[in-house]
């Protein structure tokens, strides 16, 4: 089965993925990704469902996965991009603080703390001051657990992919971030050739 759930929330694409694995007419799953990430909260559902797969699971990549979205499908039994120009990594966090600039602002925006709750966003009140050593503190706890999931899913990625750097499809393959460049329809096949073998093996069980 290939999942295309375009303009879907994350919950739907989890919802359906679920869905695939109890379903006894589908024997298999293939993931297509064509995603820059995104927020990181995002991504437990997802998490959730793929670490607990029970049936063959496979990730395309249609042009770029990275951050969130390089991690989620770092789940898949095997990982194939579409060609050697696509884009896979960008395995990283960051923080993104809007604030009004002063000469163009048309309002003030006023934030109060008491001080029972003085901590409460103080990593980025902090930044914003031009502090940023408490949010890079959080941030770098967030960066770590992403690593570790990679890393997890995925021994034999190279360490260098670590820092954030995206990487064409022919690089990430070297570096074990991928299993291989191939078309859709070879990936379609190689599924459809394994669970064909497992059918016949648990026949002969």
């Amino acid at each position: 089965m290939l999942l295309r759930p375009i303009g879907y929330g994350v919950d739907d694409v989890a919802r359906i993925i679920s869905l695939a694995y109890q379903s006894p007419q589908i024997s298999a799953v293939i993931l297509k990704a064509n995603t820059p990430g995104g927020s990181v909260d995002s991504l437990y559902l997802i998490q959730e469902v793929l670490s607990e797969k029970i049936k063959p699971t496979y990730g395309y990549i249609d042009g770029m996965c990275a951050s969130c979205g390089y991690v989620a499908m770092s789940y898949t039994d095997k990982l194939y991009a579409i060609n050697k120009m696509a884009n896979v990594g960008g395995i990283g966090v960051y923080a993104s603080i809007v604030t009004p600039n002063k000469d163009n602002a048309y309002y003030k925006v006023v934030e109060v703390y008491p001080p029972e709750s003085k901590d409460k966003n103080l990593e980025v009140r902090e930044a914003i001051k031009g502090n940023p050593k408490l949010l890079e503190e959080e941030l770098s706890k967030l960066a770590i657990y992403i690593q570790d999931t990679v890393k997890a899913n995925r021994p034999g990625i190279s360490a260098e992919t670590m820092t954030g750097k995206l990487y064409y499809g022919y690089e990430a393959e070297q570096l074990g971030m991928i299993d291989g460049i191939r078309k859709l329809s070879d990936v379609i096949a190689e599924i459809e050739s394994l669970t064909q073998s497992r059918k016949q093996f648990l026949s002969t069980i």
